[in-house]
This record gives structure tokens, sequence and C-alpha cells, in this order.
């Protein structure tokens, strides 16, 4: 071969390898290129007309947890049955923490103030378990953006500050440290299950948020043998709670936080050093109505949301002639809508009680105290779920004296509830439309209402 020939053979190969070299560096992703698209597993060969597509299929969900930190003895029981049911199992995180900042480079696009000293911030609901089970959960789509560092983000939260997906949020640590993390997604909201931030448990131990909340079971097994397996366990028990992604909906279910804020008004807090919470008196004098008189002669201060329904529900109630039920004198004395407070887990980390929206009313406090039996006429707590609130007599940790506000009518609901089930609708009745029914799965909604309190 020629000199000339084997120049020509040499050039056309160092153009074949630089052709391919740009190829590599146009399919490479850097850490920092979190909006860029992933690549999924596919079930199939892609062609001209028929792109290739992603082989995740959402499984089942159901979630083992306790009135308080999960314990080693239900975490070993939930494990062994789901394992005998052919069953992958986690540990979740299911936690509240602050936010001061949102940051779109070096410009502010949301940051939370209030006079006087403290850390401002706003609250943020958190899921947080480890990447393989991200990815086994809600697919790769999820698991990539927090497998190179970034967070979820929910669509709802995201919307109520503007934030886009590569901008910095500031979260506040158990220590009171200040850890920047980048959005590297903003996800649907039932895509993972409504919760505010999706992380892994790396993350979250950088925060010090490290205890758990509950075992999820997910994946695809066979609901029968996961029952018989976990009920062979003594679970669930009377301080354990099984729910599942197919059970029916809970008329005392409660809103997540993300619903809470775009309903009731988000707010930034402050909690002092002797645990006083001050709250965003801008958004206190929007939202939260000046103490007044209801049905009954209670007197609540009360979220605007909030006043139609209440004033609903007292009405009918003493409509009804119920109104010897409720101990009014104590609940205007010990009662109420509207009281900011902090309930501390440790360290800086705890969760904001709904009364800091004053999205529920505590009434007949003596008689219902927390933990205890609850003892309420069962005809007051149907009235209001009518009128749109859950009662937290069927609380895993019973509440008895507390309605929090949901506006979702849940009084027709046939559910085995613990105290107080909805009576069955009169023989005759026409069935809802389909359109009105509840949803068949709960998982659009499943990581909502997670954080422990």
């Amino acid at each position: 071969m020629s000199g000339c020939a084997v120049s020509r053979r040499l050039l056309g190969v160092l153009a074949l390898v630089s052709v391919l070299a740009g190829a590599t560096a146009a399919f490479s992703v850097s850490s920092a290129a979190f909006g860029a698209a992933v690549l999924p597993a596919v079930n199939g060969a892609a062609s001209a007309d028929r792109p290739a597509t992603s082989v995740f299929q959402p499984g089942d969900l159901v979630s083992v947890y306790e009135r308080s930190q999960l314990s080693d003895a239900t975490s070993t029981a939930a494990a062994a049955a789901a394992a005998s049911a052919g069953a992958a199992t986690t540990i979740t995180r299911g936690f509240q923490i602050g936010m001061t900042s949102v940051r779109r480079g070096s410009v502010a696009i949301q940051t939370a103030s209030g006079p006087g000293t403290g850390t401002w911030q706003f609250p943020m609901s958190v899921s947080a378990m480890p990447l393989v089970a991200i990815g086994g959960v809600f697919g790769r789509a999820v698991s990539a953006p927090i497998s190179a560092g970034a967070v979820v983000m929910g669509s709802t939260t995201a919307a109520l500050r503007g934030a886009m997906v590569g901008d910095t949020i500031t979260l506040v640590a158990a220590s009171g440290a200040q850890l920047a993390f980048t959005i590297g997604m903003v996800a649907d909201d039932s895509l993972i299950g409504g919760t505010e931030i999706l992380m892994s448990t790396d993350q979250a131990d950088a925060l010090g948020a490290t205890i758990p909340t509950s075992v999820l079971v997910y994946g695809r097994f066979d609901r029968q043998v996961l029952d018989a397996a976990l009920g062979s366990r003594g679970l669930p028990s009377g301080i354990v709670r099984v729910r599942r992604s197919w059970d029916p909906q809970d008329p005392d279910s409660t809103l997540g936080l993300a619903q809470t804020k775009r309903l009731l008004g988000e707010f930034a807090f402050a909690v002092s050093s002797s645990g006083a919470v001050a709250v965003d008196p801008v958004w206190q004098a929007a939202y939260i109505r000046p103490r007044e008189t209801y049905p009954l002669g209670i007197r609540a201060s009360c979220n605007q949301a909030v006043h139609a329904d209440l004033q609903a529900a007292l009405t009918d109630i003493y409509n009804a002639g119920l109104g010897g039920a409720i101990d009014v004198a104590n609940t205007n004395s010990a009662g109420g809508c509207f009281g900011p407070r902090f309930n501390r887990i440790s360290a800086n980390l705890g969760v904001l009680s709904r009364h800091s929206w004053g999205q529920p009313i505590d009434l007949n406090t003596v008689q219902n105290c927390q933990g205890c039996v609850p003892k309420l006429d069962c005809r007051v707590v149907v009235i209001f779920r009518r009128h749109g609130f859950a009662w937290g007599g069927n609380f895993l940790l019973p509440d008895g004296m507390h309605f929090e506000w949901t506006g979702r009518a849940t009084d027709t609901l046939q559910y085995p509830s613990r105290d107080c089930p909805n009576p069955p609708p009169p023989a005759g009745t026409q069935a809802l439309p389909s359109d009105q029914q509840p949803a068949a799965s709960t998982r659009t909604t499943f990581f909502a209402d997670q954080p422990w309190a």
C-alpha cells in the first residue's frame, strides 16, 4: 500500500474516532444537569415509528408504622411477613424540616422572614428512603436525579414558591446548620404520593433526620398472602397500624401539608429557645379570623377557609338537638382552633401542629384527652364529617377532641372505623356516580401525611 493510501486510511480512522468521541460527549450528563432526560429500562428495541418505552409499572404499597419511633420488633415482624409474600421492604423516614430560602443562581426566589430573632423558615414535609427503594417505588425517572445528589419536589409545593428544576433550597438541619440542595425534578404530586420533598436516607442523614418511622412493603405480591402473614405476626395491633394503597378511603384521613398550604396559606415561622412559636404576622392577618361566636355559643379564632364549614356543622348539631353533647365552656376555655405550637422531636426537628394554621377545632377536651378512649356522641362525629372535618378519635393515637378540616365530605364513606363508623346508607339509596366515588387506590396520597408527630 502506498504512503498516500496509508495516510488516507489513517485520516479516516481518526475522523471516525472523533465522531464517536463527540457522540459520547453528547450523551454524558454532568451531576449538575438534573433536568436532562433519563434513560429508562426498555421492553423492546426502538424503531423509527415505535420508540422504546419504560417497563416500570407502579406496584402496591403497604406501610407499617407505630404511635412513635418504629421499634425493632415491629420492623422485624413486618419484614418477615413481606418476605413470606415475596415482597420487597425498606425503612422510611417521614419528617418535617424548615426551609429558609429558594434561590435561582444568585437570585432569591423566596426567603423566609419575620420580626424579631430566631431562624424564620417554611415548614416542609419530607419522605426519605434508600435510593434503591426510591427506584423500586417511583421508578428510575425519579431516582435518577436523587442519585445525582438532588432532591425531588412535588408540583403543588413548587408552584407555591415558583420553584423550578435547578433551583437551590436551603434546609435547616437538626444541628441548626443550613444545608443547600438542588431541585433535580419537579414531579406531579400523584407520582410521589403527595409528599413535598422526596430524598434519600443519605441526604436525610446529613440533615440529622435519622428516626425511622415506617416499614414500607412494595412491589407486586399476593395481597391476601401478605395480610395473612402480617396477621400471624400480630400486625396491626393497638399501637401498630397497617395502611395499604388499596384500602378504601378513610373518612378521618387528613390533608397532606402541601394541600393544607394550598388551601389555608403558607407561612414562615420561628421557634424561640423556650419553644414558643411565632408565625408570619402578614399571613396571620390575611388568613386567621378574630375570635368570634359560632352557633351553640362556641367562641374561636379559626382559618377563614374553615369558617363556613364550622358554622354549618355547629348549626346542624344545634338543629339535631345535640347541642348538649358539646361542653361549650370547656371548648371556649381549653379548646378552639388557632394556636401555633411546635411538637419537638429532636434538636431543631419537629412538627408544627395543624392548629398553627387554625385548621382543626378542639372541643370537650377533658372527656377526650389525647390517647384516651374517645367519649363523644357519634352523631356529632358524623355531622362534622358531613361538613368536611376528619375526626381524631380514629387516629392511631386517639385524639377525640380534635376535628380537623379537610374540605371533603366523608359522612357516607363505608369504612371499618374503630370508633364511630358512618351509618350504612338507607335502603334503596342510589350509589354515587362513578366520577364521584373515592379513588380505587390511595397511592397518589400515600406519603402526604407521613411526617411523624
